[in-house]
């Protein structure tokens, strides 16, 4: 069972490299939010948003 490419609805490819055959619906559902995910948490610019939090945290102490 070689890997295989998945398409989102939005045009993301990604690669399944595991798949369990009795619950193939709920993985796909899965991998889909997961990636969802990953990227609007990227166009978020995650890097600005971090050193936020340390520079909060610096002024608390």
């Amino acid at each position: 069972e070689a890997p295989f490419v998945l398409q989102d609805k939005n045009g993301l490819y990604f690669t399944v490299l595991k798949v369990v055959r009795k619950d193939n619906e709920s993985n796909n559902k899965s991998v889909n939010s997961k990636n969802l995910n990953d990227n609007k948490s990227n166009n978020k610019s995650p890097n600005n948003n971090n050193s936020t939090k340390k520079n909060s945290k610096n002024k608390e102490i």
